[in-house]
């Protein structure tokens, strides 16, 4: 008898068929066999690409502005050793991008800006008129709050009979200082008033010296302790103390960022 090994399907299986006179069953269910289709991987839409790309793009923006703050700190810091110093009967220059050393005989507060996000006040900035030694010209500063106290008497004029030194970094005012300025001063002096002498430049460097670093140094420990943090996993006790200490600097850094900008973009 010749052997055929043709193939039928039998109840949504293919099985070959018997080459036995005798009937053979197959013991089981009669439902058909249903092998299931291998899931597709999940393709990326289009949105969960450009969120990365967005986010991508924030953060090279943030890492280019401090990077930059950081730039512009130093470089100030730098120029210090090149003030310009300003005799008394010098008649007074002032020079945008450099230091300079003036000395005045009397000083008035001048007035204020206010800085704010959203009405919460994030910066305060105070200025002043200051007369020269020789009182033909003017300077406009800005300087803390309580800058003219134990340097001016409550008239204005210096305490020391030698005058007052106004030193700091020359920077371009705005525009606003810049029109009541005009209006309060007039043509009884000479000066320029779309420049001011910043006496808080140093302090402002090194905030922005700071803010350039802080990320910096936030990195360097993240990898330090990321190993650990992730062995002993987030949820406990140690994962949740290290997640909202970075939170929490994250907010402050954040916060400080906003006060360093509002001093420094004019």
């Amino acid at each position: 008898m010749d052997e055929q090994n043709n193939l039928t399907e039998q109840d949504g299986l293919t099985v070959p068929e018997s080459t036995n006179s005798e009937s053979d069953s197959i013991v089981g269910s009669e439902d058909p066999i249903v092998i299931p289709a291998l899931p597709e991987p999940p393709k990326k839409s289009a949105e969960t690409k450009g969120s990365k790309l967005a986010s991508f793009l924030g953060i090279l923006i943030l890492v280019l502005g401090v990077g930059a703050l950081g730039f512009f700190g130093i470089r100030t810091l730098l120029r210090k050793n090149d003030t310009i110093k300003q005799a008394a009967d010098q008649k007074v220059e002032l020079e945008k991008g450099r230091w300079m050393e003036i000395p005045v005989c009397y000083a008035k507060y001048f007035g204020e800006i206010k800085h704010s996000v959203n009405f919460i006040p994030t910066a305060y900035e105070y200025y002043y008129i200051a007369v020269t030694m020789d009182e033909s010209g003017y300077v406009l500063f800005r300087a803390d709050k309580n800058w003219l106290d134990g340097r001016f008497d409550a008239d204005g004029y210096a305490l020391d009979e030698n005058g007052v030194l106004v030193t700091g970094y020359v920077r371009k005012a705005d525009y606003k200082v810049t029109n009541e300025a005009k209006d309060v001063v007039g043509l009884t002096f000479s000066g320029n008033p779309e420049l001011f002498v910043d006496v808080l430049a140093t302090r402002i460097s090194v905030y922005e010296i700071i803010l350039f670093a802080l990320p910096i140094l936030a990195l360097i420990i993240f990898y330090l302790i990321s190993k650990d943090v992730w062995d002993l996993k987030l949820d406990s006790g140690i994962g949740k103390a290290v997640v909202a200490v970075f939170t929490v600097g994250g907010i402050a850094y954040g916060c400080f960022l906003i006060h360093v900008l509002a001093l420094v973009l004019l």
